[in-house]
Parts: C-alpha cells; sequence; structure tokens
C-alpha cells in the first residue's frame, strides 16, 4: 500500500507521469492530492518548530565540540552531499564512489550519516560506527551497504578501512569520528544540508574547509516546485546559491547538452554545475555462497557475475524488484540493456520479507545493492536466482580536481 501512495504523490509531483490507470487509482490520486494539501498547514508548523529546535540545540552543542574537536578539524575537509528534493536523485552512489576513489589517491575518508530509519539509531542518541553484521534495519540501509562496500570496520584501525558512523546527531558523529579515527582528513557526510543545526556549525567553519554539493536528477528536475508535502522540494529553490556545485545526475544515454530539466531551470543559472552519469557495469548473483557485497566482482567463479551485455543475452526477461526512491530510473536502466522486465516497485527503504520475493516462478529476480543488503540473510531461501545490479558513476574527474584543490590549500 505504501508503494502505491509513493507512487501516486509522485504523481502529483511531476507533472509529466500520469495517475496510474483505473477509476480506483484515479479516485486514489485526487484523494492524496487532497490528503497533502490538507497537512500542509501542519507541516509547516513542524518545520519550523524543528528548524527552531535543531538551531537551539546547536548552539549548545557548538561550544562543546569548538572544546573538542574545531582545533583539530582545521585540517580536515567536510563534503556535504545532499539534495534539496526528496529522494532518488543518487546520493548515496555519489558518496561511495567519492570514497573509493579518494581512498585509492591516497586520502584517508570517513563517512558520517544518520542512518534514516534504524531502530537502533532513533532509539540512541550515541554515535555508533558500522559493523560488517550490522543489520540495516537496526542502523539504516544506505549506511551498511556504505560500510559493506568500503569494507568498514572488518579492521576499523586498517589503512584500508572507511570509517561509517552513524548518528541522529551529526555534529556527535563528527566527533566521534575525528576521535577514534585521527588520520581521518576527508569527512564525508551523506546527506544534511537541510539539517539547519548541522548547517550553522559547518558555516562556522573556514570556508576553504567546507564543499557543499547538491544533487539534482536530470529527468526528474524540481518536480511541480512546490514545498513539502505539496511537491518534492525540501527547501525553497532559491536557496541553491547557497551550494559551491551542483551535481546534475544524469542516465548514460543522456548528455548535458540534451539535458530536460521539467522545473523549468536554466542551468546557465545554476552554481557550477557538474554533470556526471551512472550505469549498470555488472551483474553478480547473490545466493548462500555470495552475500558479502564486498565480493561482488572478487569473484571468479564461472557464471556468478556477468557484464551487462552478456547478462541481457543470457537472460532476456526478468522480474525487476526494489525498493528505492526512484525506481523509474532503475527500471529504465535494464531496458536499455534490451531487457524486457516484470516490474515490482516497493516503498522506499523497505524492509523485505521472505514473502515479497516469492512470485511462483522462477522467473530471475534483479536489484539493486541497496536492496540486496537487506536480503543477504534469507537470500538462501529464495528459490529463485536473485541478481544484482552494480552501479558506476562516471564524470566526475572535475569533482575529485575540485576537492584536490581544496585539500591542497587547507593543509
Amino acid at each position: 500500500m505504501k508503494a502505491i501512495l509513493e507512487k501516486q504523490v509522485n504523481a502529483i509531483w511531476y507533472g509529466h507521469q500520469k495517475p496510474i490507470s483505473g477509476i480506483l487509482n484515479y479516485a486514489l490520486y485526487f484523494f492524496v492530492q487532497f490528503a497533502l494539501y490538507l497537512s500542509w498547514p501542519f507541516f509547516q508548523l513542524g518545520r519550523y518548530y524543528i528548524s527552531f529546535k535543531s538551531k537551539y540545540k546547536s548552539s549548545f552543542n557548538l561550544e562543546k565540540l569548538n572544546n573538542n574537536i574545531n582545533n583539530n578539524i582545521n585540517s580536515r575537509l567536510m563534503i556535504i552531499i545532499g539534495n534539496i528534493t526528496v529522494g532518488g536523485t543518487g546520493k548515496t552512489p555519489l558518496v561511495l564512489q567519492l570514497a573509493e576513489q579518494l581512498k585509492k589517491l591516497g586520502y584517508f575518508p570517513g563517512i558520517i550519516s544518520k542512518g534514516y530509519l534504524g531502530r537502533k539509531v532513533l532509539a540512541s542518541a550515541m554515535p555508533h560506527e558500522i559493523k560488517l553484521e550490522d543489520s540495516p534495519r537496526d542502523w539504516g540501509d544506505e549506511a551498511v551497504l556504505l560500510a559493506h562496500k568500503l569494507h568498514t570496520s572488518s579492521d576499523p584501525n586498517s589503512d584500508s578501512a572507511v570509517p561509517v558512523i552513524v548518528c541522529k546527531n551529526r555534529l556527535k558523529a563528527i566527533e566521534a569520528l575525528v576521535q577514534t579515527h585521527p588520520n581521518i582528513n576527508i569527512i564525508l557526510s551523506d546527506d544534511g544540508l537541510q539539517d539547519n543545526g548541522f548547517m550553522q556549525w559547518v558555516n562556522s567553519l573556514h570556508s576553504a574547509q567546507v564543499l557543499k554539493l547538491c544533487i539534482i536528477d536530470s529527468q526528474r528536475g524540481f518536480g511541480n516546485q512546490k514545498l513539502l508535502p505539496l511537491g518534492p522540494l525540501r527547501e525553497p529553490k532559491v536557496r541553491l546559491v547557497n551550494y559551491h556545485h551542483m551535481m546534475i545526475h544524469e542516465s548514460h544515454s543522456h548528455s548535458h547538452s540534451n539535458a530536460n530539466f521539467n522545473s523549468g531551470a536554466s542551468l546557465p543559472a545554476m552554481n557550477n554545475p557538474i554533470f556526471f552519469q551512472s550505469s549498470i557495469i555488472a551483474f553478480y548473483q547473490l545466493n548462500h555462497t555470495n552475500t558479502d557485497l564486498s565480493l561482488s566482482l572478487s569473484l571468479k567463479l564461472k557464471n556468478l557475475s556477468y557484464k551487462p551485455k552478456q547478462f541481457a543475452r543470457a537472460f532476456h526477461t526478468v522480474r525487476a524488484v526494489t525498493g528505492i526512491g526512484n525506481p523509474d530510473r532503475f527500471f529504465q536502466s535494464l531496458k536499455t540493456l534490451g531487457l524486457s522486465l516484470q516490474e515490482k516497485a516497493y516503498a522506499d527503504h523497505v524492509h523485505y520479507q521472505v514473502s515479497d520475493l516469492i512470485f511462483g516462478d522462477n522467473l530471475p529476480i534483479v536489484m539493486t545493492e541497496k536492496d540486496a543488503i537487506k536480503i543477504k540473510a534469507f537470500a538462501d531461501q529464495i528459490k529463485a536466482p536473485i541478481w544484482v545490479a552494480k552501479l558506476a558513476l562516471t564524470g566526475l574527474d572535475p569533482l575529485i580536481n575540485i576537492i584536490q584543490d581544496k585539500i591542497n590549500k587547507i593543509k
């Protein structure tokens, strides 16, 4: 039901999408639209309350942080990677690939996250470093995915480890990160541009130490350009000027020369846009012999991994199953390879059960790595073969150069 409501809300937010066909679905579409308008004043009151509370708490924490870590953070670069619209822009893949590339270049990145919807994160005010055995349901699916992909805490003190620390309070997460990993010289924040208390602290740092990146989906743009809950905007579009670079996320088949922003925004008006693309580079099988995502492409066993074109030739029809912010982007990337799909979209951050992946046939199931991290504990109970699409980003060289320039200036 939640997935159906999400699809109806997206149809309202993004005008180029039509309501789902059928009398009941049309009725639900207009009911959801009415509910969004009805909830608008209460949502705004909540926004102001959270903003006031966040700033008040920040004022208290800033002095403590100044005493504890500000002297040590002078030589570190703070990179905040967020978005101005709700979900599905590619924020976590960008954090992941930046961490990987920066590590290869000899830097020591660390990641902080709020561990969105993690049960133990919500129940505790203390920061926690993600371990490989940690559950996505307890600590947030995106944070646990980052930890697995970056080999976090296989040896927390190893130079090859990229720590991921989660906490409801991003300031406490940073404090824990620099105390437990003093060699860290780049801090990557997975989201946080709309966290007023956190951004108050960020803006108190020297400008050379800070890089604020806002990701925009080139296909969805800003939707109907309305604030939540009437539209997808988390904050007014005019605040884009507060960020250093707009990261324009394109599909691999489109270039920025023909990017179509249904929002009506003109690219030259944006702050220093950087265009990057995402594409599937491999498929690997998820089963009881390969449930650790860090082994995805290192396994050399026959038939456990395919290149995209090989996969499309081997499997003409697949069942695409996902619970992410923008499932249509995933589905389209599979169709671009020539695959015929049976689509099944769950709500973003869904907690899968075994029954969610039983469809009464053995049609191969294809999902994202964010989905796979949540089913690895029971993957061997699914009879149908499960294949995971590995994503890669291109076009990040200009951003890497900017980061290196900034680090050289604060040494």
